[in-house]
Parts: C-alpha cells; sequence; structure tokens
C-alpha cells in the first residue's frame, strides 16, 4: 500500500503543477487580452499624448475607471508573459540540451523584463495627477509644464518598454524560439514558421528606432504582432505547461 501511495503521490503532483501552468498561461492570456483590447478597440488610448492637453486631461476624467483597469491588466499580463515564456524556452533547452541557444533566450527574456512595466505604471501612477489637473482653477501655466513633462516621458518610455523590450528583445525571443521549433521538425514546422513570423513582425514594428517609417498602411504590423502574440502565449505555452514534468 505505501509503495503504491508513493509511486501515485509524485504523479500527482506533476498533474497538479501542471494545471496550475497552464492556468497561469491561461490568466496570462486573459489579462494581456482585455487589456489591449481595452485601450486599442474600445478607448483608444494608444498614441494619446499627441493629443492637445485639454484633450489628454479629458480622456483621463471621463475614462478612470475603466482605463486603470485595463492598464493593470495589460502590466501584471506583460510581466507574466515573461516566465511563461521562459517555461517555453526551458522546454525546448531540455529537448535539444546541444543547442546554445537555450542560455540567450532567457537572457532576453529576463533582459526584457526590467523594462516592460515601466510605462504602463507610469501611466497608472500619474493618472491621478493629469484627472486633477482638470480642476477649474488650476493655473494654466502648470498645466502646460506639465504636460509637457509628461509627453516627455511617454515618448521615452514608450521607447523603452515597447519598441525595445516587447519588440526587439521579444521579437528575437520569438525569432531563437522559432528556430527551435524548426529544428525539432514534424508537427513543429508551421508552429515554428508562425512563431519566426511573428518574431519578424515585431522586429519590424521597432522600426521607428532607426527612423525608418512604413507609411499609414504600416501601422497594422504592430497591431498583428502585438494580438498574435498573446494568442501564441495561450497555445503553445498551454501545450508545453501540459506536457512538461
Amino acid at each position: 500500500m505505501s509503495s503504491e501511495m508513493t509511486k501515485a503521490m509524485p504523479e500527482s503532483s506533476v498533474g497538479k503543477a501542471r494545471w496550475l501552468r497552464l492556468a497561469i498561461v491561461i490568466v496570462t492570456f486573459l489579462l494581456l487580452f482585455f487589456g489591449l483590447t481595452t485601450l486599442s478597440a474600445v478607448i483608444g488610448f494608444f498614441g494619446i499624448s499627441q493629443r492637445s492637453s485639454q484633450d489628454i486631461i479629458a480622456f483621463y476624467a471621463t475614462n478612470a475607471p475603466v482605463l486603470q483597469k485595463a492598464l493593470f491588466a495589460a502590466l501584471l499580463g506583460y510581466i507574466l508573459s515573461v516566465p511563461v515564456m521562459a517555461m517555453v524556452t526551458r522546454h525546448y533547452q531540455a529537448a535539444a540540451p546541444e543547442t546554445r541557444f537555450g542560455d540567450l533566450m532567457l537572457g532576453l527574456l529576463w533582459a526584457s523584463l526590467a523594462l516592460r512595466p515601466l510605462w504602463w505604471a507610469a501611466h497608472l501612477v500619474l493618472m491621478p495627477d493629469i484627472v486633477a489637473l482638470g480642476a477649474p482653477g488650476t493655473n494654466p501655466a502648470e498645466i502646460a509644464a506639465f504636460m509637457t513633462a509628461f509627453r516627455m516621458l511617454d515618448t521615452i518610455l514608450n521607447t523603452v518598454t515597447e519598441d525595445i523590450a516587447v519588440n526587439v528583445l521579444g521579437g528575437a525571443w520569438f525569432l531563437l524560439i522559432g528556430r527551435e521549433m524548426l529544428r525539432k521538425g514534424g508537427r513543429m514546422l508551421a508552429v515554428g514558421g508562425i512563431t519566426m513570423l511573428i518574431g519578424a513582425l515585431y522586429l519590424l514594428s521597432s522600426s521607428e528606432l532607426l527612423g525608418m517609417s512604413f507609411g499609414e498602411g504600416g501601422g497594422i504590423i504592430p497591431v498583428i504582432a502585438s494580438v498574435s502574440g498573446p494568442f501564441w502565449i495561450l497555445f503553445v505555452g498551454g501545450a508545453v505547461a501540459l506536457r512538461s514534468r
């Protein structure tokens, strides 16, 4: 009896660990999907710093409750996505121990994790101050100074967190993990191809860093990348979570 129980308990623990990993993957996807969809399609948050000061203040005051939830969801989703992607890296590292790309992929992820939360956290922290600027009697000079600083901070943090952390480091990670999938062959060929395509789209989305522009139609590139990334995390991360021991 004790021998059978000893054998059964580790398997039970492994099963619970698998479902816990899967739950983390699903929560990550839901947070990213809700946060990014709400910010882009529902309230039109992205590009807010390019509007007039009064429009920005009015936008924050009108959308404050849902904006706060969406920003926090996206912030947490981006943070959780890194451990999920690290789990995928470890899975392929174990499957092909001779590869030298595992440590590089993990390095890309942990380097990006230090940068990803900054932009989202800044907007959450500054939200009450921006809303307060709309109060009657606020000095116009104070509004002008604050909004100038806000636009500068938004531009800097957007470059660091989106262009560098997500598009460059994240895009490079997708290309490397896609390469490992292609090396594995079989059923992973199609998935590996899609993964490398997502990585290429992320890297193309960072073209502004080099002063490049794809015109008005090029705006669809970062949209496709930001939509396909969370779905990739759901399906590939979920599959790895259930298969990993």
